[in-house]
C-alpha cells in the first residue's frame, strides 16, 4: 500500500490553512510541523509489528490524555496523507491498514510531542540536585561585577564549567564574546539554548551536554567556576596547564593555597549568600634554571610568586618577583627586571637600560 499519494506531500501541506481551520495554538505550530516531517516518513517505513511496538511505548504519555490534541493531530496526519475524508467517515469507512498506520503514528508522534512540550515547560529550581553539586543561580548583578573584574570583551572565549541555566554564558555573549556552557543536566542545556535564542545571542552562546571532568576547556581565555572547594581543587591541575594569561573566575570558593590575584568581597550584603568573587591569572611556568649570556637565574615558583638566585660571575643575588600570565617582573640587588616568557625563552629589559635574555637549561 502506498501511504502518501503525492510526492513530497509532507513538505508542502497548507500549514496555515490547517492552523486556521483547527484553531491550534500557533505557539505549538512549528514544533508540530517539525516533528511530523521528522518522524512520519521514518515511521511509515517500519513494518506493522514495529509500528505497534513504538506506538505502545509512547501510549503511556500524559500528552495523550488531551483529547483535543489527539483529534487535531489525527486530522492533520489524515490531511497530509492526501485523504479528504471527513474524520468520522474515515474512522467508519477508511482502509483498515491505513487507519492502523495513522493511529499508531499518532501515538508515536504524541509521545515525541509530550517530551518536546515537557522541555518547553521546564524551569530550573534553585537548589536542585546535580551530578556533583546542587545548582544555585548567580544574581545578574554579581555576574557583571565578575565580568568587569576579568575585563570580559568581544576578544574573549568564555567557558562556564557547570553552566546551569546559562545566564553567565549569555551575559558573556552579550558582551560580544564567544561563549560555551558545559552542563551535565540535559534539561538545563535545552533550557539555556532556548533562553539564548530569546536573547538573540544563540550564535555566540553555545551549550553542550558534557561532564566537565571529561571536557577540553583549554582554549578558554576566561574560565568560570562555581563548583565548591573540593571540585575546584580537582580542576586545579588542568587550570594550571592552561595558556598563561587565562583569567579564572570563581564564585565564593578559592583554589586552596593558590592565592587569587584579585578578590572582591561582599560582606554584609543581605540579599546575597555569595561572599566573594576571586580572580586568578594563569602564570607561565618558569621554575628551574635559566641560562644568561654571562650567568644564570634559578627560579623557585609557587604559582604566580617567584623567588630565587641571580648568578653573575661568582656573585649570587637573591631575587623576588611575580608572574602575571606570561609577564615576569622581579628585583635582584636593587635592579628591576621585566620580561615576557615564551616557552623556553624569556626576553626583557632591566632598569637603567639594557635588555636581557634567558634560555631554559
Amino acid at each position: 500500500m502506498k501511504l502518501i499519494n503525492k510526492k513530497n506531500a509532507l513538505e508542502t501541506p497548507t500549514h496555515l490553512a490547517f492552523i486556521v481551520k483547527t484553531r491550534i495554538p500557533t505557539c505549538y505550530a512549528n514544533i508540530i510541523f517539525e516533528h511530523i516531517n521528522r518522524y512520519f516518513h521514518c515511521f511509515c517505513n517500519f513494518n506493522f509489528k514495529n509500528r505497534a511496538k513504538v506506538a505502545i511505548f509512547f501510549n503511556s504519555t500524559k500528552f495523550l490524555k488531551n483529547i483535543y490534541y489527539k483529534i487535531v493531530f489525527y486530522k492533520y496526519i489524515v490531511y497530509i496523507c492526501g485523504i479528504h475524508y471527513d474524520l468520522q467517515q474515515f474512522i467508519t469507512e477508511g482502509d483498515m491498514e491505513l487507519k492502523g498506520t495513522v493511529g499508531l503514528f499518532l501515538l508515536f508522534f504524541c509521545g515525541q510531542m509530550s517530551a518536546q512540550m515537557a522541555d518547553k515547560n521546564y524551569t530550573p529550581q534553585s537548589g536542585q540536585a546535580g551530578k556533583d553539586i546542587i545548582w544555585v543561580p548567580t544574581p545578574q548583578e554579581f555576574v557583571e561585577i565578575a565580568f568587569d573584574m576579568a575585563n570580559v570583551t568581544s576578544r574573549d572565549y568564555f567557558i562556564d564549567l557547570g553552566s546551569g541555566d546559562g545566564r553567565l554564558v549569555i551575559a558573556a555573549a552579550k558582551r560580544g564574546a564567544k561563549a560555551l556552557g558545559i552542563e551535565y543536566n540535559p534539561d538545563l542545556v535545552e533550557y539555556s539554548r532556548r533562553i539564548a535564542i530569546e536573547e538573540g545571542v544563540s550564535k555566540r552562546a553555545i551549550f553542550k551536554k558534557a561532564d566537565i571532568f571529561e571536557s577540553d576547556f583549554s582554549k578558554a581565555t576566561v574560565l568560570y567556576l562555581y563548583l565548591g572547594y573540593h571540585l575546584n581543587q580537582m580542576m586545579r591541575p588542568k587550570i594550571l596547564d592552561m595558556k598563561p594569561g587565562t583569567r579564572i573566575l570563581s564564585n565564593s570558593y578559592n583554589l586552596n593555597d593558590w592565592k587569587p590575584d584579585q578578590t572582591k568581597e561582599f560582606e554584609g550584603n543581605e540579599e546575597w549568600d555569595w561572599k566573594a568573587i576571586f580572580l586568578w591569572i594563569v602564570p607561565a611556568k618558569v621554575d628551574g634554571t635559566w641560562k644568561l649570556k654571562d650567568g644564570q637565574i634559578s627560579f623557585t615558583q609557587e604559582f604566580q610568586h617567584i623567588t630565587g638566585t641571580l648568578t653573575m660571575g661568582n656573585v649570587d643575588t637573591e631575587l623576588t618577583g611575580k608572574l602575571n600570565g606570561d609577564k615576569i617582573r622581579f628585583n635582584a640587588g636593587g635592579m628591576e627586571y621585566t620580561g615576557t616568557v615564551s616557552g623556553n625563552k624569556i626576553t626583557g629589559k632591566r632598569t637603567g637600560g639594557g635588555s636581557w635574555k634567558a634560555t631554559r637549561k
